[in-house]
C-alpha cells in the first residue's frame, strides 16, 4: 500500500509511520514541522518526507495521488505555546483555519484521487460529559476551540462520504500517550521531579480523571479505521475504555520511579480544562480491536524512553 499521513512527524504520526514501514508499505509524510520533528523518523527506503502545509491544497493533492491511504492528522499544534487546547484559546481563527480548511483540502484530495481517508478528531468533542463513559452517540458539547473545530471537520468528513461517496472513517482519539511525546502530564510529571525529586507540584485537585491510552495502541486502533470495511462512514472512540484519576496515575508513576515525593495541588486549572471523561469503546472492539497494553506497561516504556532522552530521575 501507499500511505499519505499528514502531521507524521508528529508524536502519534511518527509512530503510524513506523507502523507501516514495518509492514513494508511505502509512506509519505507531509509536515510543517511546527511540532513535529524530523528526528522522530527513521531513514527508509520506502519513506518519503514532504515538509510543507496541508492548507496547500495543490501540494495535498499531489501528494494523494496513487496513495491507498490518508490519515490526516495534522493540527495547529506549535512547540511553542503548549498544550493544544490552551493554543486554541490563543488564537482560535489559526486552529479553525488549520483544522477546517487543512481538512477540507485533504477531503478534496481524497475524492479527486479516489483515496480512502481516516480523520484523527479527539474526545475534546464531548466537553465536559454530565455522564461517562461516553460513547459515540454522546452529546457533542465542545467547551474549547480545538474541540469546536474538530467537530466541524468530522461534519464535513460525513457530508463528503454521504455527498461524493469518499470512504472516510473518524477516530475520536482520547489522551495518548507514550514515546516521543515531549508535552503533557506525563512528560511535564518527569521533568519537574527530575528538576525536584523531593516535590512535586501539580495544576488542578488531581481528581480529574483521563482515559489513558498507550500510543501504540492508537495506531493499530488507527490502521484497522484505515483497512476495515465495516469502519466506513464510522465514528469510533480509540481509548482504554477506562477512567484514572490523576491521583492515581502519580501514585503509578512515582511506584515504577521509586520516588516519594512531597505532592502539591495548585487546585487550579487552565480554561477549557475537562473534569472528568473516559471513552465507551465497545464499538471498536466489534471490529476485533481492543488496547494491549496496562496503564502500568505503558507508563514503564514511557519512563524508560524519557531516561533514555533526558536522562535518570534521582
Amino acid at each position: 500500500m501507499r500511505i499519505l499521513i499528514t502531521g507524521g512527524a508528529g508524536f502519534i504520526g511518527s509512530h503510524l509511520v513506523d507502523f507501516y514501514l514495518e509492514k513494508n508499505c511505502e509512506v509519505i509524510v507531509l509536515d510543517n514541522f511546527s511540532s513535529g520533528f524530523k528526528e522522530n523518523l527513521r531513514k527508509n527506503k520506502n519513506l518519503k518526507i514532504i515538509a510543507g502545509d496541508v492548507l496547500n491544497k495543490n501540494l495535498v493533492l499531489s501528494l494523494t495521488k496513487g496513495c491507498d491511504i490518508v490519515f490526516h492528522l495534522a493540527a495547529f499544534h506549535p512547540n511553542t505555546v503548549g498544550h493544544i487546547i490552551k493554543q486554541s484559546y490563543a488564537d482560535p481563527l489559526k486552529d479553525a483555519k488549520v483544522t477546517v480548511l487543512g481538512s477540507i483540502n485533504v477531503l478534496e484530495a481524497a475524492r479527486k484521487n479516489d483515496c480512502r481517508v481516516v480523520l484523527a478528531s479527539t474526545a475534546a468533542v464531548y466537553g465536559n460529559p454530565i455522564k461517562n463513559p461516553v460513547s459515540e452517540k454522546s452529546k457533542i458539547a465542545p467547551i474549547s476551540p480545538y474541540g469546536m473545530s474538530k467537530y466541524c471537520a468530522e461534519i464535513y468528513f460525513q457530508r463528503y462520504y454521504k455527498i461524493y461517496g469518499v470512504e472516510m472513517s473518524i477516530a475520536r482519539i482520547f489522551n495518548t500517550y507514550g514515546p516521543r511525546q515531549f508535552k503533557y502530564i506525563h512528560f511535564d510529571i518527569l521533568e519537574r521531579l527530575r528538576r525536584n525529586p523531593n516535590r512535586l507540584k501539580v495544576f488542578g485537585s488531581g481528581e480529574e480523571m483521563r482515559d489513558f491510552i498507550f500510543v501504540k495502541d492508537t495506531v493499530t486502533a488507527l490502521s484497522l479505521l484505515g483497512e476495515h470495511e465495516k469502519a466506513l462512514g464510522e465514528i469510533f472512540n480509540i481509548g482504554s475504555g477506562e477512567g484514572i484519576e490523576i491521583k492515581k496515575l502519580i501514585t503509578i508513576m512515582l511506584n515504577i520511579l521509586k520516588l516519594n515525593p512531597v505532592v502539591v495541588y495548585t487546585y487550579r486549572s487552565w480554561c477549557g480544562n475537562v473534569k472528568k471523561i473516559y471513552g465507551d469503546i465497545k464499538k471498536i472492539k466489534k471490529l476485533g480491536w481492543k488496547p494491549k497494553y496496562s496503564i502500568e506497561k505503558g507508563l514503564k516504556e514511557f519512563i524508560k524512553w524519557y531516561q533514555e532522552v533526558r536522562g535518570k530521575i534521582r
